[in-house]
């Protein structure tokens, strides 16, 4: 199966992924708490960015909740970078990115999540997720970061090979360890895309990168 007809079998994948990887708490800017200097939340219920320049003035704050942002900007590039190890984005990727900047969040509130900003963020996740597999695909199996024991060059996954995969991504990208409802969608998931092990390991990336618990700040 060619890489464009994964890409676009993901993007159906993505969408169903973001089903199960749900975030809690409220979705002003980027803070956590009421006293980030970053952005959030005023005392008078103003939302605010990451200038302080007022987003909406009738932000509904809800006491004792955490507020919850995502990655923006030149936030997702990195995090995918400094996440999978790759050193630093190709060429390739960073033009993705570039080309896909407007449709990502301006400041990270999670009301901007919609349908093209997930395209956006499913786009660069790939061609981030390629460098990971550009890097470590020539590398002996004990030298990789998340592919330990994937033959990248093989006709396919397994389940084991893919739950290992799932497990250290998840740890790295997600920051946290991946429930066996995520596991068990994700392998169905890439599964279903009958893909070679190449393009395996680019759909289940992928998934994983452009997850809301992959953006989650």
């Amino acid at each position: 199966m060619n890489t464009k007809k994964v890409f676009g079998r993901l993007i159906a994948a993505v969408l169903a992924l973001t089903g199960v990887f749900v975030l809690f708490g409220q979705g002003c800017g980027e803070s956590f708490t009421t006293n980030n200097l970053s952005g959030g939340y005023s005392s008078e219920n103003i939302c605010t960015g990451p200038a302080k320049d007022i987003i909406d003035k009738n932000y509904e704050v809800v006491v004792g909740t955490r507020t919850v942002s995502v990655a923006y900007g030149e936030q997702l590039l990195d995090s995918y970078v400094s996440c999978t190890g790759i050193g630093s984005p190709s060429l390739r990727t960073y033009n993705e990115w570039q080309t896909r900047n407007q449709s990502l969040s301006e400041y990270g509130n999670l009301a901007d999540v919609s349908g093209a900003m997930m395209m956006g963020v499913t786009a660069v996740a790939t061609e981030a997720c390629r460098d990971l597999i550009d890097k470590e695909m020539p590398l002996a199996l004990n030298e990789r970061g998340i592919f330990r024991s994937v033959n990248l060059q093989g006709t396919g996954l397994n389940q084991a090979e893919m739950t290992e995969s799932i497990n250290l991504l998840a740890l790295s990208c997600w920051q946290r360890p991946a429930t066996d409802e995520e596991k068990n969608l994700i392998v169905s998931t890439v599964s279903a895309l009958g893909a070679n092990s190449e393009n395996g390991a680019l759909g289940l990336c992928t998934a994983m990168l452009a997850s809301l618990s992959a953006i989650e700040q």
